[in-house]
């Protein structure tokens, strides 16, 4: 008789053991905090590729582009921004503590040698800035060699276009406060330097923002130079029951 034996194959489970994660160093910290700062008290960053930077200090932040140009005019989008979402009626506020002036020594593209930092509101295909502005700009064939430093309106209409214009001149080396406020599907504009009383500014029908939007606050420029802009003091809230202001 032939005797068939069965043998039973053991298998022993083990434990895997990974390699050990490195601790944090100062440095990773250091970021990994300043990056919950930034999201927290700002918004979500959004850049194009490269080491664009975005320093957060107390209730400051300084954002910081790379040295080629950076269009901000006419978009419904910009490439370097912080990103709010913001559902209904608002009142945005932002201070441009500073922002770098153009260069009109370097190349440059488009019409004018600008800057540009501050606020804009996008929802649907439409959108509003309003930002502190600096630029060399064209006088016919030749350059007007005195720099402009203001507050610009602009707005993007998707595809009817955008247009802009100023809202008054400042000082280059003044502290602008920004404000766009929407009430009941009207939207409304103020500026103001540091210290003194708001100047309403109107805004141009034909915004149709939808009840959605995305709130940012932008640096940009023209050169191919970087260029840093400081804010402060950023805040979203709803409008005052009673009026536009509190």
């Amino acid at each position: 008789m032939t005797r068939c034996v069965l043998g039973l194959l053991l298998v022993v489970p083990f434990a895997v053991c990974a390699a050990p994660v490195p601790p944090e160093s100062v440095a990773q910290k250091a970021a990994r905090l300043e990056a919950e700062t930034v999201a927290k008290l700002w918004g979500k960053v959004e850049s194009p590729p490269g080491p664009y930077i975005v320093k957060p200090d107390g209730n400051r932040l300084t954002m910081r582009t790379l040295g080629w140009p950076l269009q901000f005019r006419h978009r419904a989008t910009l490439p370097f921004r912080i990103d709010r979402e913001v559902t209904g009626d608002f009142d945005v506020r932002v201070t441009v503590l500073h922002l770098d002036p153009p260069d009109n020594t370097v190349r440059y593209e488009g019409s004018w040698c600008e800057t540009g930092a501050g606020l804009h509101i996008a929802g649907g295909d439409h959108s509003i800035s309003l930002y502190r502005w600096k630029a060399y700009m064209h006088n016919g064939q030749m350059m007007d060699r005195t720099m402009r430093s203001s507050a610009w309106l602009e707005r993007s209409l998707g595809r009817q276009g955008g247009a802009g214009s100023s809202l008054g001149n400042f000082d280059a080396n003044a502290a602008v406060e920004l404000r766009l406020v929407r009430k009941n599907d009207e939207l409304k504009a103020y500026i103001r330097v540091v210290g003194s009383d708001w100047q309403e500014r109107p805004v141009p029908a034909g915004v149709n923002l939808g009840p959605a939007v995305t709130v940012s606050l932008f640096v940009g420029h023209t050169t191919s130079l970087p260029c840093a802009a400081t804010f402060a003091d950023f805040t979203i809230e709803k409008p005052a029951k009673a009026g536009w202001f509190r």
